[in-house]
């Protein structure tokens, strides 16, 4: 008998802008709907938390020098970030349970 290989993490990363023609209701709206849908994920086994970026960000340039840029705007971009644990993301279980949020992004 084979043992399964543990699930690979894919890496997904948001936005952190808004469609500029939503209402803050509708905003509030899709960030609670995302939850509902990730926290089931998460409690599936099929998704794995990631956490909102702080405001620092650093480029280390060579030993001894770290300075705020040249793509330290980027923090400011990149919404949060979350893994997709699965053994293959072209897998119809997979696929279909990660799809079905595709309107809220």
């Amino acid at each position: 008998m084979s043992e399964r290989p543990p699930p690979a993490e894919y890496l997904i990363i948001a936005r952190g802008q808004w469609e500029s023609a939503l209402s803050r209701d509708q905003i509030q709206n899709t960030i609670d709907q995302f939850y509902v849908w990730l926290d089931r994920l998460v409690n599936e086994g099929k998704m794995k938390r990631g956490q909102r970026l702080t405001d620092e960000g650093k480029t280390i340039m060579r030993p001894n020098l770290v300075i705020d840029g040249p793509f330290g705007e980027s923090k400011e971009v990149i919404g949060g970030y979350w893994f997709i644990l699965a053994n293959d993301l072209r897998g119809d279980r997979q696929g279909k349970s990660l799809s079905d949020r595709r309107s809220v992004f």
